[in-house]
């Protein structure tokens, strides 16, 4: 739904080719419908509010678990370092 707003989708087919076959028609039909009323709007304030903020060129993501260590608590934490490369 993010690409619908950012990019300006005009074929709604290849959104809805992404809900699961099973997802029932009416939801999805009121979603496309909120989607259209609030789609120029939204990317007009997004634009307008969030210009001044530099693009992400490429990001590197890493997820580290123990498996095993002194103490059990950590163990159950896992972190996640990530790494963006931003323009300006």
């Amino acid at each position: 739904m993010k690409e619908y707003i950012a990019v300006g989708m005009n074929d709604e087919n290849v959104l809805a080719a992404k809900f699961p076959e099973d997802f029932k028609k009416s939801i999805k039909t009121f979603l496309f419908k909120m989607m259209r009323e609030v789609a120029e709007d939204t990317k007009k304030y997004c634009q307008d509010e969030f210009a001044s903020l530099p693009k992400m060129k490429d990001f590197d993501w890493r997820l580290d678990m123990k498996t095993s260590t002194k103490n059990q608590e950590r163990v159950k934490q896992p972190i996640l370092y990530v790494q963006m490369d931003l323009e300006g």
